[in-house]
């Protein structure tokens, strides 16, 4: 339940070496949020929807991408 959370705040942080976020890096804009810990549990069902939502997308590109 808090690893989606930890994995945000290590996303969000500045990091030292590339001086920004991978957040920044990722979407090439910086975010941040005021989610509360009873918020996090309730969205983290719809995040996981949505992750196995790309994932599955993500397969069926890499297949038809296979075809061509």
């Amino acid at each position: 339940m808090l690893l989606p959370i930890a994995q945000f705040a290590y996303n969000a942080t500045l990091q030292e070496g590339i001086k920004m976020s991978p957040f920044k890096i990722n979407y090439e804009y910086a975010f941040r949020t005021s989610l509360l810990l009873r918020q996090a549990k309730k969205s983290s069902n719809v995040i996981k929807e949505k992750a196995e939502k790309l994932i599955t997308l993500h397969k069926e590109l890499y297949e038809l991408a296979k075809m061509i």
